[in-house]
């Protein structure tokens, strides 16, 4: 057992492809994505998503991984809280699409994996709030079922279901089928 040395308070570690990906925080890149194999020379960051001592990443709490590349949700200055994907290289690491243009949060939330695509809440301006879909190429999202915000997506007997409000106002909840 050793103690490497780089970045302080790694949390919310994902293993894939051999090694893993974590949240270091460091004072040059403030809290950012970064891949380590458990040695010293293996460990570095993958890319300062939100460039000088600015958090690209609060928590990697809510991940999705998908054909061996991680999915998760960050700010990078520019844009707001949108959808990420990275296969744990600095090239590999992109915004997957300004959901909402400028710096708007699109979100990235309460994503699911299902039938070879991540299928999460999101918000679009030209869209509105609904659920979306991707398989991680830039650009492609796009809205599986226009509904006001959906939570807790569940699959049962291979059938994607999302409770959602009908109305953001009800105190009533309704279940949605994704026939996908």
């Amino acid at each position: 057992t050793y103690v490497l040395t780089g970045p302080t308070q790694p949390t919310n570690i994902v293993e894939l492809n051999g090694f893993v990906l974590f949240l270091g925080y460091d004072a040059v890149n403030g809290g950012e994505l970064w891949r380590s194999d458990g040695t010293q020379a293996g460990t570095y960051l993958v890319k300062d998503i939100n460039p000088g001592t600015a958090s690209s990443l609060t928590i990697l709490n809510y991940y999705s991984v998908l054909n061996n590349r991680l999915y998760f949700y960050a700010v990078d200055g520019v844009h707001g809280n949108e959808g990420w994907v990275s296969d744990g290289t600095s090239a590999g690491t992109f915004l997957i699409k300004d959901l909402c243009p400028g710096s708007g949060d699109g979100y990235f939330q309460n994503h699911i994996v299902y039938k070879n695509a991540v299928y999460y809440n999101g918000y679009s301006p030209t869209t509105g709030s609904g659920v979306y879909k991707t398989t991680g190429v830039a650009g492609d999202p796009t809205l599986a079922m226009n509904m006001s915000w959906s939570y807790i997506p569940a699959i049962i007997n291979d059938t994607l279901y999302f409770a959602a409000y009908a109305n953001p106002t009800a105190n009533y909840q309704y279940n949605y089928e994704l026939h996908c």
